[in-house]
């Protein structure tokens, strides 16, 4: 899976996000949310992931272990709704 962006700006414009375990919501829908507000969808945790979204903060998942080695930010899907309205985007 590559990566896609959809817009080059928007409020998450420069962020990137991973989804990995089980969420409330699809996780089709909490990758269209990124896209939609300009970030960009990893399928994967590299150097430059800004997000990791679990849906447990404290999983010790291999992406999780990795995301913690990286220093990539590691948060829940309620964490990542907040970042979405904090930064101005909106949520379906």
């Amino acid at each position: 899976v590559v990566p896609v962006t959809v817009e080059e700006s928007g409020p998450l414009a420069g962020l990137s996000f991973c989804f990995s375990g089980s969420h409330s919501k699809p996780r089709k829908v909490l990758q269209q949310t990124v896209e939609k507000n300009g970030g960009t969808v990893a399928s994967g945790v590299t150097k430059g992931l800004t997000y990791l979204v679990l849906a447990d903060a404290s999983s010790t998942s291999s992406k999780a272990e990795k995301a913690r080695k990286l220093g990539t930010e590691i948060i829940d899907e309620k964490m990542f709704d907040a970042i979405v309205k904090e930064k101005g985007g909106s949520i379906d």
